[in-house]
């Protein structure tokens, strides 16, 4: 969930409470998730180290590189989700404060009827604007052909 852009992912203070709680729960079953397979990949390297151990011990160097390869994988991958881990819990732990300071804020609440009514009238304005804008350039329009006509009639008549 790491985002190079610069921008702040568990920054919730523009959400309302109910949607800071959905987001925070959403990057809590991520981080519940990530925990998984982490557990799981664990267990994976125990197996692994175990199959290099057993390689050497039969003089199987053919299998050892295998497994030694896939063992390097493994820790490769653990370091990987050890650090979305940290991160997950980093960001819960900010939103959780955040949340806190969303929820002792009064909430402003949507006359969606109003809103509704003020855009139809800003949108039925900007028509008459559109309007009254066309026949300026209609009339300007016409202006310049008159123009026209007057100057080719003077021109045939001289």
């Amino acid at each position: 969930m790491a985002d190079s852009s610069g921008s702040d992912e568990y920054d919730i203070r523009g959400l309302d409470p109910v949607d800071a709680r959905q987001y925070i729960i959403a990057v809590m079953a991520t981080l519940k998730q990530t925990t998984a397979k982490r557990v799981q990949l664990e267990r994976d390297l125990d197996i692994w180290e175990n199959r290099v151990k057993l390689a050497v011990e039969n003089g199987r160097q053919d299998l050892v590189e295998g497994a030694q390869r896939r063992v390097d994988q493994i820790k490769e991958d653990l370091t990987h989700l050890l650090g979305e881990e940290h991160e997950y819990s980093e960001g819960l732990a900010r939103m959780k404060a955040q949340l806190k300071t969303l929820q002792s804020q009064p909430q402003m609440s949507v006359d969606v009827d109003l809103l509704t009514a003020q855009m139809d009238m800003m949108l039925g304005e900007n028509e008459k604007a559109d309007s009254e804008a066309e026949r300026k350039f209609r009339e300007a329009q016409a202006d310049w052909e008159l123009d026209d006509l007057k100057r080719k009639m003077q021109g045939e008549n001289e």
